[in-house]
């Protein structure tokens, strides 16, 4: 975190657990790979994680509503 934080100024950054922002797409349709480390989000990849960083992870993940929800 906090490098990545001097450097990025656009906006504030949330430090979430995994399980915590996985929980946001709770009632949607994940894409493959799901959520996974921003460099390794594909369209169709494995997800596989990047090297563990010293400073801090972005998360991503892709998801659409299912088709039975209103």
């Amino acid at each position: 975190g906090e490098a990545l934080a001097r450097e990025y100024q656009a906006g504030t950054i949330y430090n979430h657990s995994l399980a915590s922002f996985t929980a946001f797409f709770e009632s949607l349709e994940l894409i493959p790979p799901g959520v996974t480390d921003a460099v390794a989000w594909t369209p169709g990849s494995s997800g596989l994680p990047s090297p563990a960083h010293s400073d801090g992870r972005i998360l991503v993940g892709v998801a659409r509503k299912p088709r039975h929800m209103p």
